[in-house]
């Protein structure tokens, strides 16, 4: 093995113990199932057979098993983050696009009871973390995307920077943080 494909394995490995517990629960259930089918269905017909029956089996039944047990998961609330060591609730969070530095990189936004925080996809290339603490955010507002459409977050900040997220909902963001400053204030 050259030195690629033991970083493509470690990759696959990596991704395996960091996806989402209902992912690998199905991913572990549809295997399950799969096995069981294969090994009675064996006792009557040709392993090609068996094996057919078995991985046809557990494709259907772990994706019943994640419709209906798994998947329901995500809707038992957002959870927390672990931010400078204390843990602070999730209020909101949604798939936005975060513009850094001329590249605008995939990944959730999270609005917690202190900060706002952007992490990238677990299969970004860029790999990336923000933490905005709200007491820094001077103001919240749309922006055009690509000249056309306003599907943009602008955040300026109170140490003069500013950025720059596409979200399918900026109002949305928008009332929550003016929300919280007003709050603060």
């Amino acid at each position: 093995m050259d030195s690629g494909q033991i970083y493509r394995l470690q990759y696959r490995i990596l991704y395996l113990c960091t996806m989402k517990k209902s992912w690998r629960q199905t991913l572990q259930f549809g295997l399950l199932i799969a096995l069981l089918v294969t090994v009675v269905f064996n006792e009557w017909n040709p392993l090609e057979r068996a094996l057919m029956v078995g991985t046809t089996a557990g494709i259907l039944f772990g994706g019943i098993f994640y419709t209906f047990y798994a998947g329901k998961e995500k809707n038992k609330g957002l959870g927390s983050l672990l931010i400078n060591g204390m843990e602070e609730r999730v209020r909101m969070r949604e798939g936005v696009s975060h513009f850094h530095k001329g590249e605008d990189i995939g990944g959730m936004l999270y609005f917690t009871d202190g900060h706002l925080v952007f992490m990238s996809h677990t299969m970004s290339w860029k790999k990336h973390q923000l933490q905005i603490p709200i007491e820094l955010v001077e103001d919240a507002e749309e922006m055009e995307l690509y000249g056309h459409a306003k599907r943009g977050l602008k955040l300026k900040l109170s140490n003069g920077q500013s950025e720059r997220f596409s979200t399918p909902n900026p109002k949305r963001w928008i009332q929550k943080i003016e929300g919280e400053m007003e709050g603060n204030a």
